[in-house]
């Protein structure tokens, strides 16, 4: 491995204990303001492009090809994997016809968010559980009626399993049943 600083293992493990000692576990909260600074500029930077594109003419230009034209810009926050992203700028047109894509109309998350959503509810956690263990991992609250309404898709796809064909190729049936005695109270 190189070694860019020159510096000796020792004192690497030095800088390192006190990087530790500062931040001790917090320095993904660190990392995580300077990142959704990046990612915001990015995408707001993508989204100018592709409404120029979209627009087809520079701004101010009078050109027959001309599209559309630009009429401000709406906010809205997306949640992703390393947190809310707060008031982007979304560029609009006056007839209304772009769409961003570096997001779905009307999404709040990204796909990968809901995606963890869902995955999170698969492994048993409750739906009213789901927000604080994605306030955890991300920074971002949900209510129980959006992980229900995120694991709707769940939904379609156990239907289709139980309604799906079952081929005849099966030797045994295993049968599992659990029994519990109740008593009365009375």
């Amino acid at each position: 491995m190189d070694n860019p600083l020159g510096l000796s293992k020792r004192q690497l493990n030095e800088i390192l204990g006190d990087v530790k000692d500062l931040y001790g576990d917090g320095i993904e909260a660190l990392m995580r303001q300077p990142i959704l600074r990046s990612l915001k500029r990015l995408l707001e930077r993508a989204m100018k492009a592709e409404v120029l594109g979209y627009v087809k003419a520079p701004r101010y230009a009078r050109m027959p090809a001309r599209a559309d034209y630009l009429n401000g810009y709406r906010y809205r926050n997306l949640g992703t994997v390393y947190g809310l992203l707060v008031d982007i700028r979304v560029p609009r047109t006056q007839r209304r016809g772009y769409q961003p894509g570096v997001f779905k109309r009307y999404a709040r998350r990204t796909d990968l968010v809901n995606r963890f959503i869902r995955e999170i509810f698969i492994q048993g956690v409750s739906t009213r559980q789901v927000g604080p263990v994605l306030n955890e991992l991300s920074g971002q609250r949900v209510s129980a009626s959006t992980v229900s309404q995120v694991t709707k898709a769940l939904d379609q796809e156990v239907r289709a399993f139980q309604r799906r064909p079952i081929a005849d190729g099966y030797r045994y049936l295993f049968l599992d049943g659990v029994r519990q005695r109740v008593v009365s109270c009375g």
